[in-house]
């Protein structure tokens, strides 16, 4: 009884602690890690400082893009998951969205963005 209580106990510090006892390889692929997610961290809370709404959208269907290797400009997101992510109403998300499909940036399907146009969303962001 009292070795499978143990084995509860465990906390992941001391279950890294084994495994790059036991693999010290792991140090790199758990810095990269570490990296990375801190790089997509510090991303998303300058996201959300941006206070334009078009600016701060047009960031973040970037983030996505890059994120998400959409080559093809492919991004699978509802727009409430996107109005949360974004710090917008879903009014005020819907109104982007249409003001970047009239102006030929994307197009919008069910469940998805189709972004056409990247450099004109840098160039959202830039101006």
């Amino acid at each position: 009884m009292q070795a499978s209580l143990r084995s509860w106990c465990t906390s992941p510090a001391q279950d890294l602690k084994r495994l790059t006892t036991e693999t010290p390889a792991l140090y790199a692929d758990f810095y990269t890690l570490t990296y990375e997610n801190t790089h997509t961290l510090l991303r998303i809370i300058a996201n959300l400082a941006i206070p334009s709404n078009q600016k701060r959208l047009a960031d973040r269907l970037l983030m996505d893009l890059n994120a998400r290797g959409a080559e093809e400009g492919w991004i699978a997101i509802s727009q409430p998951e996107l109005a949360s992510l974004t710090a917008m109403s879903l009014p005020t998300l819907r109104r982007v969205l249409r003001h970047f499909a009239a102006s030929g940036i994307i197009t919008q399907h069910y469940g998805t963005i189709h972004v056409h146009d990247r450099k004109a969303l840098l160039k959202i962001c830039r101006s």
